[in-house]
């Protein structure tokens, strides 16, 4: 049996603290780096979100053109009569038709927008709450069986010390 041997090696337990230690501050990391993954979520939705409604935009921009292109492509033939009364008022309604259209598709992507966001900022409390509250406890788990470890490790330390002198 060698000095440091009474019931259990005493280096071993040391060891054993050491990595409850660092398997407790793992857990708490965990926590930031979820915290990032979620905060990287949030970004990605906001940024894909003005994405496409910067598309719609161009979208409806090109439409609008298009129409008033039309439009003066009709003013300019060289046509009469209520045909050609009638195509030119169809410009206003058409206008009309597309604005609302296509304000109703960015309101509701803005809607979703902002839906997403929501969705992702509610995660990222989560990750802070619920997550690092769980993880600190498992940190604080592991630091209290570190400390077992090490009060057991100087139990067995002084009782070896004791049978020596005794």
């Amino acid at each position: 049996m060698s000095a440091a041997f009474i019931g259990g090696n005493l280096d071993a337990l040391s060891g054993a603290a050491t990595r409850l230690n660092a398997s407790g501050d793992k857990a708490v990391a965990t926590t930031a780096s979820t915290e990032t993954a979620a905060l990287a979520l949030n970004e990605a939705i906001e940024t894909a979100m003005k994405d496409l409604i910067s598309k719609f935009d161009g979208i409806a921009e090109e439409l609008r053109t298009d129409i008033k292109e039309a439009h003066t492509q009709l003013s300019n033939a060289d046509w009469q009569g209520a045909s050609r009364e009638n195509a030119l008022q169809i410009k206003g309604d058409l206008l009309g038709q597309v604005n609302t259209v296509l304000g109703n598709a960015t309101g509701s992507l803005e809607a979703e927008q902002a839906a997403f966001v929501g969705r992702a900022t509610d995660l990222l409390a989560q990750v802070k709450t619920e997550f690092g509250g769980v993880m600190t406890q498992v940190q604080g788990q592991y630091a209290a069986l570190a400390d077992a470890s090490e009060k057991t490790r100087a139990n067995l330390e002084a009782a070896d010390q004791t049978i020596r002198m005794g």
